[in-house]
This record gives C-alpha cells, sequence and structure tokens, in this order.
C-alpha cells in the first residue's frame, strides 16, 4: 500500500465524518434535541469552531443561520480537492 492512497482514504474518512457531523447536528437541532445530550454536545463540539468562524464573514438573512450549509459546501469542497490533489501524484 502507498502512503498516497492511506492519505487519500484517510481524506475521504475524515470529510465524510464532519459532513455527517454536521448533517446529524441539523437534524437534530430541527428536531428540538435538548443541547444537554451527550450526543449534541460532541456533534456542538465538533461543528461550532467551523459554524463560528462561517458566521463572523456570513451576513445572517432574516434570521435564517446559513453557517452549517456553507460548513457542508467547505468541507465537500475541500474533501474532493484534497483528493484531487492527492491522487494526481498516483497517476
Amino acid at each position: 500500500m502507498n502512503s498516497s492512497g492511506f492519505l487519500s482514504d484517510l481524506v475521504s474518512a475524515l470529510g465524510l465524518t464532519a459532513i455527517f457531523a454536521i448533517l446529524l447536528r441539523q437534524v437534530l437541532s430541527f428536531r428540538n434535541w435538548s443541547s444537554g445530550t451527550t450526543l449534541f454536545r460532541a456533534l456542538e463540539a465538533l461543528t461550532e469552531p467551523w459554524f463560528s468562524v462561517i458566521r463572523r464573514h456570513l451576513p445572517r438573512g432574516r434570521g435564517i443561520d446559513f453557517s452549517p450549509w456553507v460548513a457542508l459546501v467547505v468541507a465537500a469542497g475541500l474533501t474532493f480537492f484534497l483528493r484531487l490533489l492527492l491522487s494526481r501524484g498516483t497517476a
């Protein structure tokens, strides 16, 4: 196994984990889960650093928080871009 394949798999796993955490937090927040649950606090600890940075640079849209959706696009784009860079050396 070459290191490029391992790194590509690692980037994919981390990217999918980030995307899954963002989506799950959004679903749970729509379902009015208490922020006191362990699952929600863990998801909040993973995603809030991303959201807070995005919120500082993104204007609020009539009370709607778009930071999770921007974070999804950034996570997916970054995962795709890094995988593309890692695959260029193996072809």
